[in-house]
C-alpha cells in the first residue's frame, strides 16, 4: 500500500474549541449513547493529527564541529574554532558537511543557524551539492540555488524548504548518492567574527 498523499489535520486554528477531558473521563471514554461536546472530540482529533506529525517527521541536528575546512590552509592570525571563524584581515573561509541520509525518507527542509559579526558586512553564504557516488566519478551538482543569511547583523537562519526548486531530496543512505553542504563565512573586516551554530535537517517520509 503505497503511503497516503494528504493528513488529517484538524482543530490547527488558535480559534479552535479544544477542551481536554478530565484524567477520568480519559479512562473511562464514553457512555453507551453519549453525545461528547465538540470540544472534547476536537481535543482528541488533534492530538491524533499531532502524533502522525511526529512519526512522518525526523530531525537531525548537525553541530558545527561536524564541518572541515575546504583546501583552504588558514594564514597566521585566522581559525576557524569550534563554530566561529575570525581573521586578522578581511577573508573568507569555506566549509564542508555532509548530510545524513535515512531510510524510507527524504530530506524536506534544512535550516542554518549563523550569526554575522557587522551589520552591512559579513554575508554567509551556502550551497547544497549532490555527490554521485554510484559512477565513482565524484561530480557535484547544485541544489535548490544558493542562499544568504543577508548582510543585516547578528543571529540569522536560512537554508532550503520543499518550496525550492529540486527539494525534497532522496537520500541514498546505501550510498548511491550523497548530499554536501558548503557554508562559506566572510570576514570583512580585521578581527571580527563569523559565526556557524550548526544545522537542522528535517525529513519526512518518501
Amino acid at each position: 500500500m503505497a503511503a497516503p498523499t494528504s493528513q488529517p489535520e484538524w482543530a490547527t486554528d488558535a480559534s479552535a474549541d479544544i477542551v481536554a477531558p478530565t484524567s477520568g473521563k480519559q479512562g473511562a471514554g464514553w457512555a453507551a449513547e453519549e453525545r461528547p461536546p465538540a470540544g472534547y472530540l476536537n481535543w482528541l482529533f488533534y492530538w491524533i493529527y499531532q502524533w502522525i506529525l511526529h512519526f512522518f517527521s525526523h530531525t537531525i541536528t548537525i553541530n558545527a564541529s561536524a564541518f572541515q575546512v575546504r583546501d583552504q590552509a588558514a594564514p597566521v592570525g585566522t581559525r576557524f574554532q569550534g563554530y566561529y571563524w575570525q581573521s586578522s584581515s578581511a577573508q573568507d573561509i569555506v566549509l564542508n558537511c555532509d548530510i545524513p541520509g535515512i531510510d524510507g525518507k527524504i530530506l524536506d527542509s534544512l535550516t542554518i543557524y549563523v550569526e554575522e559579526g557587522d551589520a552591512g558586512g559579513e554575508e554567509i553564504n551556502a550551497d547544497l551539492y549532490e555527490i554521485d557516488m554510484a559512477s565513482g566519478t565524484g561530480g557535484a551538482t547544485a541544489k535548490g540555488g544558493s542562499k544568504s543569511s543577508g548582510t543585516t547583523g547578528g543571529n540569522a537562519t536560512f537554508g532550503w524548504t520543499n518550496a525550492d526548486a529540486g527539494i525534497p531530496l532522496t537520500i541514498d543512505a546505501a550510498g548511491g548518492n550523497s548530499y554536501m553542504l558548503e557554508v562559506t563565512l566572510q570576514q570583512t573586516s580585521a578581527n571580527g567574527e563569523s559565526k556557524l551554530f550548526g544545522i537542522e535537517c528535517n525529513y519526512v517520509n518518501s
